[in-house]
């Protein structure tokens, strides 16, 4: 289940992040991503909320249908909030964007340009804590959830409620 979260952030967080930047002038863009991060740590709280109230009395069945339950719902919202995205013409007019200075060189390569960036001592930083925030946000649920049922006592339904405080 963890992997196929996984799999899906990833296949869909690129996408959006280069729509919102395709479709946002340059001074929308901070505030269409902040909206963006926003409705996504709400949608979690709201998932586990009501994803951990459904879930008692435990069962696996009862797990899985709840997963397949939310996954489908997940598709479905997905699928109809970019029905016509691609087709749809950009209202806004493109966005002027300076030329390259000409240089005989080829473009860096993937490590060149990772070097330049790493270089950057704010840029460093803020690789950091996007790492470290990505690595508390995944563990979060591997410690959480385990640690309220062992100590507390706490059904899995329960845990997972607690998650959505968290």
């Amino acid at each position: 289940a963890s992997m196929a979260r996984g799999a899906g952030v990833s296949a869909a967080g690129t996408p959006l992040l280069a729509l919102m930047s395709e479709r946002a002038r340059p001074s929308q863009r901070a505030g269409a991503a902040a909206i963006t991060w926003i409705l996504m740590i709400v949608g979690i709280i709201c998932t586990a909320t009501i994803s951990g109230s459904l879930l008692d009395p435990f069962s696996f069945g009862r797990l899985t249908l709840i997963a397949a339950g939310i996954g489908g719902a997940g598709v479905v919202i997905g699928l109809l909030a970019t029905l016509g995205v691609e087709r749809t013409p950009r209202e806004a007019a493109p966005v002027a964007v300076a030329p390259a200075e000409a240089t005989d060189q080829a473009p860096a390569g993937f490590r060149e340009a990772l070097a330049a960036v790493w270089q950057e001592p704010a840029a460093r930083l803020f690789a950091w804590f996007v790492f470290v925030s990505m690595l508390a946000y995944s563990a979060q649920d591997l410690i959480l959830e385990p640690f309220a049922g062992v100590m507390f006592g706490y059904t899995p339904g329960e845990s997972t409620q607690l998650s959505s405080v968290q």
